[in-house]
């Protein structure tokens, strides 16, 4: 084995130790120095680079991610963990034919790999290949019932795909294991307005906002429901709360906008 020490007086691995422990500690800058030191001692170990790629994405700098996996993939071309984590940042690149082949290459790799699998199905399911991602997330959830991710990426595409029933079947389930789930709840509000189920959506939307009072999402969503249900000044004040929780959140503020000047129009309309 080649003795870094002798050469440079340095150790690659343990500069790597220290940068997955400031990794760990959240002190990216020093993990920084440490992954470059570490591959600067020894070029040619695929983990180094990984894990910099890994930084660099934790950073958003996806291009220097991106160069950096493609040297990790370069050195070891069968990491199916390399694989998945290049096609992740092809995704958010945009580049999503790309993705789906990496995803696809580490399932290759490792087909137990059940992160790449949901990453996949995920993609796929952004894409509107429902059908395509539909099989994915049966696979993974027939050998994994307990998937959570997967079975919420499953209820979402269900949803996406107006399949409301199945997809509220889906959020049940989700919700037996995670009763205090208020994203679950307010993602089951959603699906039951959608369908006109609008007194079950009105009370999962309060259990919702019952265990995070503070998401303006919610607020503006139950918003909306109120409107159809022609409660107006409860509309209004959810609106209002929305705002005051995200002064920045213009789809709020747009939605009351709307909703006050129909009401102006009606009040007007409605004089003699």
């Amino acid at each position: 084995m080649f003795d870094f020490m002798k050469l440079f007086g340095d150790d690659p691995y343990e500069r790597f130790r220290r940068g997955v422990a400031a990794h760990e500690q959240g002190r990216l800058d020093v993990a920084e120095r440490e992954y470059e030191r570490a591959i600067f001692l020894n070029p040619f170990v695929a983990q180094f680079h990984s894990n910099l790629g890994d930084l660099f994405h934790q950073q958003g700098k996806l291009e220097e991610a991106k160069d950096t996996l493609e040297e990790a993939l370069r050195i070891d071309p069968k990491n199916a963990a390399i694989h998945n984590n290049y096609a992740v940042i092809m995704e958010e690149l945009g580049k999503l034919d790309v993705a789906e082949k990496y995803f696809k290459r580490a399932i290759f790799l490792d087909p137990k790999y059940v992160h790449a699998r949901v990453n996949l199905a995920d993609l796929l399911r952004k894409r509107n290949e429902y059908a395509k991602a539909e099989i994915e997330y049966r696979n993974i959830l027939d050998e994994h019932p307990d998937h959570t991710y997967a079975r919420k990426g499953f209820a979402m595409m269900l949803k996406n795909a107006g399949r409301y029933d199945e997809a509220i079947r889906e959020l049940l389930i989700l919700l037996q294991q995670a009763p205090d789930d208020a994203h679950l709840h307010m993602f089951l509000a959603m699906t039951y307005h959608l369908c006109d189920r609008l007194t079950d959506a009105k009370g999962e939307y309060d259990t919702s906002l019952r265990l995070d009072p503070d998401n303006p999402v919610t607020h503006n969503n139950l918003a909306s429901l109120l409107q159809d249900l022609n409660q107006i000044q409860e509309a209004e004040r959810e609106y209002r709360a929305a705002i005051q929780i995200d002064p920045n959140y213009m789809l709020a503020r747009e939605n009351l906008a709307r909703l006050l000047y129909k009401t102006n129009n009606e009040n007007k309309s409605s004089r003699p």
